[in-house]
């Protein structure tokens, strides 16, 4: 009798789980949704956002500090939720809120600041490329077992959780991924697991200014990055994600994120003329430019981007750019200034790290994982890469 109740004891603890694994497989995966970010930040305007795998609708209310609030209702149901919201002030910090269409269940919540429109204002950004790595657990998503994401939440998270502790800790205005934002073909979920869900205390205290790297670009005829992603003020006319670049402006500093993957920067092209045209009529004194690809690059040895190095780096030298951004190779590098431009490289997100073979044009190089904050007062650029200790690894200032 006593053997008879010890085989049903030990029947429950294996069929029992069983049966729950066999129950979520047959489920399917769990739908994909994730928030919030802020994009498109101005010095009147921002656009608030989530995404939802099954469509829905939301509602954003923005808690204005001279009192009252603004409420923006979306359209019709939709996945990707970018709710508009104008009419703000300049160097001012909005609180929002997402609830659901009928603005009872509050889902989200965060803050950001619009732009100044002050040129002698101070500011900050961090910067940072190739965060791409999902838990080892992450390809159970495909079998539905995804759903039990919350008890494994703990279980082997990627290094991009705590680079995002490091950037929120420094509250910059805005963060800037310079590319590989995921590194799977599971792209709604990847973009959950490998971003939203690391960098949410960044993403809900600073607006995000995205670039796509090689690796957002798995799925050719539309990648998702382009659906979750906008950029600003972009090329006309646009003609799919093909004409990704775009620029924007913060306090004393002109942006351009520029689209390196593409072969399209040769003479006579609209890629270039459209650049060429925003950089001749410029007034801001300081030009930063994003890039995913690096022109110049020292990992494994001298590794080039001939396409970037040919076609593109000319216009920015010419132009007298002051700053370029760059992801791609896995570690930290800052050139001495070549052709008069300074070139940092931060592909330090937390998917891996790359020996790098420094040859004299280096400056500054590590192999750590970590973030450049770049600080800005009037026409002064200071840029600092933070490693978690409690000194920068590097220090570097454009006056």
């Amino acid at each position: 009798m006593k053997r008879r109740r010890w085989w049903r004891v030990v029947a429950l603890v294996a069929v029992v789980p069983a049966a729950g694994f066999v129950g979520l497989w047959i489920a399917g995966p769990q739908p994909v949704s994730f928030g919030p970010y802020v994009q498109n930040v101005t010095t009147t305007s921002a656009e608030v956002c989530c995404f939802d795998e099954v469509p829905s609708r939301v509602r954003v209310r923005v808690a204005l500090p001279e009192g009252g609030e603004r409420v923006v209702d979306a359209a019709q149901r939709t996945q990707t939720h970018r709710l508009a919201i104008t009419g703000l002030r300049p160097a001012q910090r909005y609180r929002y809120t997402i609830l659901d269409g009928d603005g009872v269940v509050a889902r989200y919540a965060g803050e950001f600041s619009t732009a100044p429109l002050d040129a002698g204002r101070s500011f900050s950004f961090a910067a940072v490329g190739d965060s791409g790595d999902v838990p080892a657990w992450f390809h159970l998503h495909r079998f539905g077992w995804g759903r039990m994401r919350g008890l494994l939440r703990h279980a082997g998270q990627t290094r991009q959780w705590q680079i995002a502790e490091w950037i929120a800790a420094k509250r910059p205005d805005f963060f800037v991924h310079l590319g590989d934002v995921i590194y799977t073909h599971e792209q709604l979920a990847g973009y959950r697991e490998a971003f939203f869900a690391p960098f949410r205390s960044v993403l809900e205290q600073c607006p995000l200014v995205a670039n796509f790297g090689n690796h957002d670009m798995h799925t050719w005829a539309r990648p998702e990055f382009f659906t979750l992603f906008a950029g600003g003020k972009q090329l006309e006319p646009k003609q799919g994600y093909r004409d990704w670049s775009f620029t924007f402006t913060w306090g004393s500093v002109r942006f351009l994120v520029l689209d390196a993957f593409w072969q399209k920067w040769e003479a006579d092209s609209a890629m270039r003329g459209w650049l060429e045209m925003t950089l001749l009529n410029n007034r801001h004194p300081r030009v930063v430019a994003i890039l995913n690809f690096p022109p110049f690059s020292d990992e494994g040895g001298v590794h080039e981007m001939p396409v970037v190095q040919q076609q593109l780096w000319p216009i920015l030298a010419r132009r007298k750019v002051d700053l370029v951004l760059c992801g791609d190779s896995h570690n930290y590098q800052r050139f001495k200034p070549i052709d008069g431009v300074t070139l940092v490289i931060a592909g330090t997100g937390g998917k891996s790290l790359r020996p790098i073979k420094p040859t004299a044009r280096l400056a500054k190089h590590a192999e750590a994982f970590g973030f450049l904050l770049v600080k800005v007062t009037g026409r002064r650029i200071e840029g600092e890469f933070w490693t978690g200790k409690s000194e920068p690894l590097d220090r570097f200032v454009l006056e």
